[in-house]
């Protein structure tokens, strides 16, 4: 992650633009970092986004919860990255975009250092929870049969999940900070949000590390050995039973496969613009399409993941996809549930005493003389 905006370099120890860039004055003179155009395209690329992220979770987080057939391990998991992604719809995507539109800091100095430390720690609790159900199918596949992380181990599981995840981003939170710098030619200062330590370059490796090469790689190896058993280890002799059992098993396996798959899509290209925008010898000019169309679009297609999991879920569980309608219908069309009408109260006929009995016999004789 580069330190300061990657279309000027500052000096820190003078803080004062180098007069070496090109340009500079009418840079830092803009309001908007990039043009009208691409802030509207960008602003209903990234509201849609947050709205689908927050809904979509949203609902599946209350599903699991309503739904005694989904408290299972894996389905524990599949919770915790929703509320990961939740985190990411609601402090992530709205301030990142603001960060793209504005030249200066809008946030303040607390939101400079929380945006990227929630991020952070929600992306690294998505990738380290992909890892954890790995683990779990795997020793569910080759342990005794039934065996699965118990709810103990898989709070235990996720907690350290969350620990290592927010340890992991502390820098964030603590080198990042909202700096004023003067601009001689503009006889003025800009507030600018940066990441000011001397292990920029090694934490921005490190991140790609741990929190998305060896996870996947793990990850992958896990699914590759757990696939090889399931398509062309299986027994000859399986009953009917076991193969049904076998059948949902690999149905699981494409789901989370497919999870994993989209994570490591979406979230590569964002990663890539960190490398080299710390590594990379780029000019002035690169670094100007950098900060106009390509992290933005980066950006968006990281955030992207988080709204695609629940569609993922719902693809490859038919019983979740009709609650889900259902739930949707419910809220979106009469806004409640929709109440049944109560029915009224059954009419009780009480019995003709016997001198009503007697009466009512005189009368129809009465009729027909």
């Amino acid at each position: 992650m580069a330190s300061l905006p990657s279309w000027i370099n500052i000096e820190p120890e003078n803080a004062t633009i180098n007069s070496t860039i090109s340009d500079y004055d009418e840079l830092l003179s803009l309001k908007y970092k990039i043009g009208i155009a691409m802030i509207v395209i960008c602003g209903l690329c990234y509201v849609v986004i947050c709205l689908m992220c927050i809904l979509f979770n949203g609902l599946l987080c209350w599903l699991i919860f309503k739904t005694p057939e989904a408290h299972k391990s894996t389905d524990y998991f599949i919770l915790n990255l929703a509320i990961s992604d939740l985190l990411v719809g609601i402090f992530c995507i709205p301030f990142t975009l603001i960060n793209h539109i504005y030249t200066e800091n809008q946030l303040g100095d607390v939101m400079c250092k929380m945006t990227p430390f929630i991020q952070g720690t929600a992306v690294g609790s998505s990738v380290f929870t992909l890892a954890a159900v790995a683990v779990d199918r795997c020793w569910m596949l080759f342990s005794a049969p039934g065996s699965h992380f118990t709810g103990r181990q898989v709070a235990v599981t996720v907690g350290t999940i969350w620990v290592a995840s927010t340890a992991t981003m502390l820098p964030q939170a603590l080198y990042r900070h909202e700096t004023s710098f003067f601009i001689p030619p503009l006889g003025r200062s800009i507030n600018l949000c940066v990441e000011d330590w001397h292990l920029i370059q090694l934490y921005t490796l490190l991140l790609f590390v741990i929190c998305y090469l060896v996870p996947l790689l793990v990850t992958g190896g896990l699914y590759i050995t757990i696939c090889t058993h399931l398509w062309y280890k299986r027994p000859a002799g399986e009953d009917e039973a076991a193969r049904q059992k076998t059948q949902k098993m690999k149905q699981v396996i494409k789901m989370l496969i497919t999870i994993v798959i989209m994570f490591a899509l979406s979230w590569l290209p964002l990663y890539a613009c960190w490398i080299l925008e710390d590594f990379g010898p780029l000019t002035l000019g690169q670094r100007v399409i950098m900060m106009t169309y390509v992290n933005p679009i980066a950006h968006l297609l990281a955030f992207s993941n988080s709204c695609v999991n629940p569609v993922v879920y719902a693809y490859f569980r038919p019983q979740l996809r009709r609650e889900g309608c259902l739930a949707l219908y419910a809220w979106c069309v009469c806004g409640t549930k929709r109440q049944v009408p109560a029915q009224p109260p059954p009419v009780q006929l009480q019995p003709l005493r016997h001198d009503a009995v007697r009466q009512h016999r005189k009368l129809q004789r009465l009729q027909y003389v």
